[in-house]
Order: structure tokens, then C-alpha cells, then sequence
């Protein structure tokens, strides 16, 4: 995995980082601060787009590690994303996810999340959202029989409706 990615403006297209093909992708937050930064763009806004791969921010040997990315990660119904460790902040429009977003149990993820289709939440570490929202077919699990999980939602968060399973597990 990287620390952090620099892209540089000159490309063409947005400030897209886009998943695919089974392919995998590791921001460690290693140096701390930005995840992606764009050159000579301070604060620029980022999308990243996990459509079949895995998205993965921080990893187990660098438990203090910590990221921002300021933009959005989209996880689409074949997509992954994992927080293995330390803390990491998703600013802006934070995270939408059709597909898997795994909070491990050494993380912590700061970020409001929009959960639409079959996706599922599973909150090991800590989560700590402004808002949560959640279709009728999501599936939310917080802790295991290991980890306590945390899901801590600051203004609030979207009542489960009918059909919609939610795990809290303690």
C-alpha cells in the first residue's frame, strides 16, 4: 500500500480515482494528513469510485495511523471498502455504498454514510457519522462476539423501516 496518492491535475478528467477489475487499493495514512492530494491544488475534492475491487484505508501495522480524504467514495454493488486501523475522516459527501464497507476493530471511520441497495455495514471498530441512512434492504451489523463495535451518529440516524435487518451484537 501507499501512504497517500498525488494526482497530478494535468490528467485528464475530474479528480477521479476509480476501482476496478478486481483490483485492490491501499492508503495506509501513514505520513498522516490527505489520503489523495492533487498537485499544486491545495483541499482539491476527490471521488473515488470502488466499482469491483477493494478500497482498503490503513492496515494493521500502522494501528495510529491517520487519513482524510475531502471528496466521496463510492462503493458500487460488486465494491469493497475496508477501514483495517487507525482513524480515518471521509469529508464532503462522504461514503455511498451498494456493495460491502467493513469497519475493523483497531479503526475508526469518521464519515456519513448512504447505504442503498443489498449493501451492508459491518461496524467492528468505531463509526462516527453526522448521518446514517439506510435503504429497506441494507444490512447493518455493529460488534461480534470479539468486538463491541461502535456506531456513534452525531445529528442522528435514519430509522430502520420495514424489512430492513439491523445487528447489534454486544
Amino acid at each position: 500500500g501507499a501512504a497517500s496518492l498525488v494526482l497530478d491535475p494535468t490528467d485528464a478528467g475530474p479528480n477521479l480515482v476509480t476501482i476496478q477489475s478486481g483490483q485492490y487499493l491501499t492508503l495506509t495514512g501513514a505520513h498522516g494528513g490527505a489520503l489523495i492530494d492533487v498537485k499544486d491544488t491545495p483541499n482539491a475534492t476527490v471521488a473515488i469510485n470502488v466499482d469491483d475491487g477493494r478500497l482498503q484505508l490503513g492496515t494493521r501495522t500502522l494501528p495510529q495511523a491517520t487519513g482524510t480524504l475531502n471528496g466521496s467514495v463510492n462503493v458500487g454493488t460488486s465494491g469493497q471498502m475496508l477501514v483495517a486501523a487507525g482513524s480515518h475522516t471521509i469529508t464532503g459527501d462522504g461514503i455511498t455504498s451498494s456493495g460491502a464497507v467493513t469497519i475493523d476493530d483497531a479503526a475508526t471511520l469518521t464519515s456519513d454514510i448512504t447505504l442503498n441497495d443489498r449493501s451492508t455495514l459491518d461496524v467492528q471498530g468505531s463509526l462516527q457519522a453526522d448521518n446514517l441512512t439506510a435503504n429497506s434492504d441494507a444490512v447493518i451489523s455493529v460488534g461480534s462476539t470479539n468486538s463491541a463495535g461502535q456506531c456513534e451518529p452525531e445529528r442522528g440516524q435514519s430509522v430502520p423501516r420495514p424489512g430492513m435487518a439491523e445487528q447489534l451484537d454486544h
